[in-house]
């Protein structure tokens, strides 16, 4: 039973879509089956990243869907990218109100439509407390995929302290939106503004889904900025970790520096040479530590005086229109 003491949950999907309409349709369909036996009313919010290809999408053909009860598209001026259009579509659904929960999933099918009825147990079990995401026990990519996104995990747990094992596929209670959609942060990378934001996570355990249609679009450059976006979150943590480590080569150098220098003149050890180009070897990493500390400070103090976007007042800038597709 939800807050207003009804038995039917009212759950707002957020679905960005770049051409995959062919297979968000199948999707809509596999949908509306798993959840047509539950007390759920279901309104999709689609948005078009500037697609090339236009949606065909009907009232015809949402007739006979039992569990759907609105269809929107949100068309954008451009293309801003998989995590903007999420974005976009969460501020959509925090200003529409009346939603118990929302859900974000991808439109290719790999986001399995079973795991919803998951979602849905937790998010009642949980008492609405916090944000239930999906994890992935198995995963299916190529070896070179996995190998850089195992890269990509480590690397964001040195640089952050943090570790990010989930994706968008994530159940948001209605009232913590307003929480993710004021994160500048939250226009880079859903994940880790949910790591940000400190709010209760509930891990759901998922496989993924096998895809529709096509094959999957990201590739290697983009794996490596979806992790820099990742890692952009954390910035000021980042800097400070980056700074603390030249702080300590710094120290180190002087203290080898100073060793050098003691062995060089005080004792019979020294070997014709090796003194002084171990300390210049050592200097040298001085030098690089200050200026690397310098720049580093320069820009956290660059970074700290730049107008960030905030979803919630900006987005609004991006989005053409919004098509209503079909309502009950």
């Amino acid at each position: 039973m939800n807050k207003q003491g009804m038995n039917v949950l009212k759950i707002a999907i957020v679905i960005p879509v770049y051409n995959d309409w062919i297979s968000l349709k199948e999707l809509i369909l596999h949908i509306d089956k798993v959840l047509s036996g539950r007390d759920v009313e279901l309104s999709f919010l689609l948005v078009n990243d500037a697609s090339t290809i236009e949606s065909d999408l009907s009232v015809d053909f949402f007739k006979n869907q039992s569990a759907i009860n609105s269809v929107e598209i949100i068309h954008m001026h451009c293309n801003l990218g998989h995590q903007r259009a999420i974005a976009i579509g969460l501020v959509e659904a925090s200003r529409q109100k009346g939603f118990d929960a929302v859900v974000v999933m991808d439109a290719d099918g790999e986001d399995r439509p079973e795991d919803l009825s998951e979602f849905l147990d937790q998010y009642k079990d949980k008492d609405t407390n916090g944000i239930i995401v999906a994890k992935r026990s198995k995963r299916s990519e190529g070896y070179l995929f996995r190998t850089g996104y195992s890269i990509y995990k480590i690397i964001f747990k040195i640089l952050t302290g943090c570790s990010v094992n989930f994706g968008n596929f994530c159940l948001i209670p209605a009232g913590l939106l307003n929480r993710l959609i004021y994160m500048d942060s939250l226009w880079n990378h859903l994940p880790a503004s949910i790591l940000r934001s400190k709010l209760p996570i509930h891990i759901l355990r998922t496989e993924r889904g096998k895809r529709i249609q096509g094959k999957a679009k990201m590739n290697f450059g983009d794996l490596v900025l979806h992790g820099l976006s990742a890692i952009s979150v954390y910035i000021d943590k980042v800097f400070l970790r980056t700074l603390a480590l030249s702080m300590i080569l710094f120290i180190v150098s002087i203290g080898g520096i100073a060793v050098v220098t003691a062995i060089r003149f005080y004792t019979d050890l020294a070997i014709p040479g090796w003194a002084s180009n171990v300390a210049g070897s050592l200097f040298v990493i001085v030098i690089l530590s200050i200026i690397l500390s310098i720049f580093i400070l320069f820009v956290v103090l660059a970074n700290r005086s730049q107008i960030t976007i905030i979803p919630a007042i900006d987005s609004e800038r991006y989005v053409q229109k919004i098509q209503s597709v079909f309502k009950k």
